[in-house]
This record gives C-alpha cells, sequence and structure tokens, in this order.
C-alpha cells in the first residue's frame, strides 16, 4: 500500500516527525511480516536517493500483524485425579508465529509475568480463590504468575508454578484454570477462553477394619 500526501514542512534544513493515520480496518493479515519505506520530495521536486527512498537504510523497517492471543495449556495436575501433595503445576503456551510471542526478541529473555495461573476451592461447595500467596481469600477471581517461562522454539514455551503454592486441604476439589498474554504493541493480546483443570485433594491416610472372621481375642 503506498500513502500519498502526507504534509512536513517545517522550513529549510529543519527535519520534522510525519504520521500516517488512514490505514483501512482489516488491511493487513495477521501472522504476516510488512515493510515500511518512506520516500519524501520537495517543493523543487527532488525526490530522495533518487528515487529510491529509505528502502535499506536502516531508516525503513518491518513488523508482523499480530491480532491473535496466545493458547496456553495445562499439562500437570491431570484433571480429575487425585493428589496427596501437590509440588508444581505446570503447561505450556504456544503464540502466533511470527508473532509477538512471550519473550524479548533482541535478548530472547522471556517474560514469565505474562503467562498466569488461578486457583478456587471447588468443593465440596464453590469457595474462595488463591491470594497469590498461601492461602483463599478473594471473593474474585485473579491470576498471578508462574515462576518459570521457558522459551523451546518458534513461539513455543512450557512454564511450571513451583514455588509459593497455597496450603491445599484435605478432602477437597479445586479448579486451577490459566491466561497468557503476548508482547504485542501497543496494546498486547490477552487470552479471554482459559484452559482449565479440576482436581481432588486427599492427604489422610485410608482405614480398613475386619469384620470376618471375628476376633476371639475381642
Amino acid at each position: 500500500m503506498t500513502a500519498s500526501g502526507v504534509n512536513c514542512s517545517p522550513g529549510p534544513n529543519i527535519s520534522c516527525a510525519f504520521s500516517y493515520t488512514l490505514l483501512p480496518s482489516g488491511v493487513l493479515t495477521p501472522g504476516l511480516e510488512y515493510q515500511v519505506m518512506s520516500i519524501s520530495s520537495n517543493t523543487a521536486n527532488k525526490v530522495e536517493a533518487f528515487g529510491a527512498g529509505n528502502r535499506g537504510t536502516g531508516r525503513d523497517f518491518t513488523f508482523v500483524w499480530d491480532t491473535q492471543p496466545p493458547v496456553s495449556k495445562l499439562t500437570f495436575p491431570v484433571s480429575g485425579d487425585t493428589y496427596a501433595t501437590l509440588a508444581a503445576i505446570q503447561g505450556t503456551v504456544a503464540d502466533q508465529n511470527p508473532g509477538a510471542g512471550l519473550h524479548d526478541p533482541l535478548t530472547l529473555a522471556t517474560y514469565p509475568s505474562s503467562m498466569t495461573v488461578s486457583i478456587r476451592e471447588l468443593g465440596p461447595i464453590p469457595g474462595a480463590y488463591w491470594n497469590g500467596a498461601g492461602t483463599f481469600t478473594l471473593t474474585a477471581e485473579q491470576f498471578f504468575p508462574v515462576n518459570s517461562l521457558t522459551h523451546t522454539g518458534s513461539n513455543q514455551y512450557t512454564w511450571a508454578l513451583n514455588t509459593g503454592l497455597p496450603t491445599f486441604a484435605n478432602g477437597r476439589t479445586y479448579r486451577i484454570r490459566v491466561r497468557g498474554t503476548d508482547a504485542a504493541m501497543p496494546v498486547a493480546n490477552q487470552e479471554v477462553t482459559f484452559d482449565q483443570r479440576d482436581f481432588n485433594f486427599e492427604s489422610s491416610e485410608a482405614s480398613a477394619t475386619i469384620t470376618v472372621p471375628l476376633d476371639l481375642d475381642a
């Protein structure tokens, strides 16, 4: 697409900034890379770089259009299972590729705060939400960041929450939900449909009683 008619005339030998805001909505396709170049001319009909503009000068640039939220999944615990201990919550997350991802494109450092988890007491009756510390006190759902986020390539990641977990109570059921947010600018894309797992927590020992045969010493 070519944009023309941008007027930037502050005076002789004075630079100025310009902007173009008339790009029609929907004209860019998510996942595609675009190159932005400019070419300028003055009132004497002198054209920048003999008509070549700023292509290949470092003053042109490329970007990827990313309007898709990442997709996060829980891999542990398993829904419906019963646990006596739970030392970690684990999962995966993937973003559009090419796209913003959940890491710095230059340093490749990941953003663990972009992957978040919520936990709720679900049974015997629905209860409170995890407060991000050691217990369940919140009346409304909040998401808290994971401890580790590992980039495995092509905007694919694994993540874990393995420190700071709440104390789970014996005989209760819990629901975990996860939410990912990418690094798109100026507004990040955030998941609105959450993967979830329900699990049971049982820390008490089972007991057995012999009824037959009768205990002769009783």
